[in-house]
């Protein structure tokens, strides 16, 4: 007896071929950061807020509002959506009192966040992020084996698709090494001895 292909050209039980397919698009461009000196009434707000508890939506409206004044008593914000704050006052006041240790007040301007970069916590963070990023893509751009990789397979280095080690991968990093002493590691410790 003999089986017949369901499809013509391959036999009874060959998987069909693989589908090749380009990548259509790349991830988002990594942006540059925005470049400004931060003010020291900023930096004090930004370390305040870091002691604080706060997360969410009370987080987002405190961090994405410009600082006009600081004292150890109340802040004086230009937020970006003015209702939201006069939402989110009682638990920013709340978590900045137990800071503080004792009371303290959160005012806002009449007038909402007009610029779309004015100073802020939100600003300065994101900053920080997007050159922290960068430098990681340049240190692995610049990595020797990544370059030889890169010349050898005349590739392209897709920018987007470069991310830190998860925690899990850094484990089983750790764990293969430990169980596989001698072998090939990544990075420029491992090119320097070759």
């Amino acid at each position: 007896m003999r089986l017949r292909a369901r499809c013509p050209g391959r036999t009874a039980g060959e998987s069909p071929a693989p589908v090749k397919r380009a990548r259509e698009s790349r991830g988002k461009p990594v942006l540059k950061p925005v470049v400004f000196e931060p003010s020291p009434l900023l930096l004090n707000w930004r370390e305040l807020m870091r002691a604080t508890t706060l997360s969410g939506l009370p987080r987002q409206v405190a961090a994405g509002a410009e600082v006009l004044e600081l004292t150890e008593d109340h802040v004086l914000l230009r937020p970006e959506v003015g209702r939201l704050l006069d939402e989110c006052r009682s638990q920013i006041e709340a978590a900045l009192s137990g800071v503080k240790g004792h009371a303290f007040a959160v005012n806002r301007t009449a007038e909402d966040k007009s610029e779309e970069n004015a100073p802020c916590v939100q600003l300065l963070e994101q900053s920080e992020k997007r050159a922290a990023r960068l430098a990681m893509i340049d240190a692995f751009k610049s990595d020797p084996i990544v370059q030889e990789c890169v010349r050898i397979l005349c590739a392209e280095i897709d920018e987007t698709s470069i991310r830190p080690l998860t925690e899990n991968e850094v484990r089983e990093t750790v764990i293969y090494e430990r169980q596989h002493p001698g072998s090939a590691r990544s990075g420029s410790k491992n090119a320097k001895k070759r």
